[in-house]
């Protein structure tokens, strides 16, 4: 083979590796949210009960931005989340009609998978900005209710998160975000909006959050 053959071949493979290279980005994010569940509402009736007040959750993952052209990107994630919110002054009345506040406030653990596409304004080499959407799914593989003075309780029900008349793990919301990257870093804010009931029995619930994003693409 001509060495100039050879110098064409290694340039040609050379521009393909970095052209996929650029095509595909790997990054990490974090996230601080402000965790906005609705009012419990009855499958029976029109009756609506504010059971929960706003909370705070954070968020770890990874994300995979995968550029399809014309400036719109996919962009599938996980990551590790944990929420917390207090009950709304829940109050359980004894024999004597003392009415201490017994279920204080939840948290959960556990994993979030967004799938989101997104288009990408570019108002130079190094900023821009991208806005996209698309389904995230979550799963809670653990979590509990925070208890004062559990003795009121009554010992026959399950008061756990996740027991009988409790929530549900799994949960579906809609994703629509905003973010300027600046070189290798973005900053984002988005709006998670629920989809899927997180209570099992007889009333529904949806939970819904506003996140601020840190990304750092590598």
């Amino acid at each position: 083979m001509k060495p100039s053959v050879f110098i064409a071949a290694a340039l040609a493979l050379s521009s393909l590796t970095l052209h996929a290279e650029s095509d595909v980005m790997w990054g990490v994010r974090a996230t601080l949210d402000v965790n906005l569940p609705t009012k419990w509402k009855s499958n029976e009736t029109d009756l609506k009960v504010k059971m929960y007040k706003p909370g705070f959750g954070v968020s770890l993952g990874a994300i995979c931005n995968v550029w399809l052209g014309n400036n719109f990107y996919f962009e599938p994630g996980v990551s590790l989340f944990y929420d917390n919110y207090d009950y709304d002054d829940i109050l359980i009345a004894d024999n004597t009609g003392y009415s201490p506040k017994v279920l204080k406030s939840l948290y959960k653990v556990g994993v979030r998978v967004p799938i989101v596409t997104g288009y990408t304004f570019d108002f130079s080499d190094t900023f821009g900005m991208s806005v996209y959407t698309g389904p995230q799914f979550s799963y809670a593989f653990a979590g509990d209710n925070r208890i004062d003075n559990d003795n009121l309780l009554d010992k026959d029900t399950d008061w756990s998160l996740f027991g009988v008349g409790g929530q549900r793990r799994f949960e579906m919301g809609w994703k629509v975000g905003v973010s300027f990257p600046i070189g290798t870093w973005a900053v984002g804010v988005e709006g998670d909006f629920g989809l899927t009931n997180v209570l099992k029995e007889h009333w529904k619930c949806r939970e819904n959050r506003v996140c601020i994003a840190l990304t750092k693409y590598f």
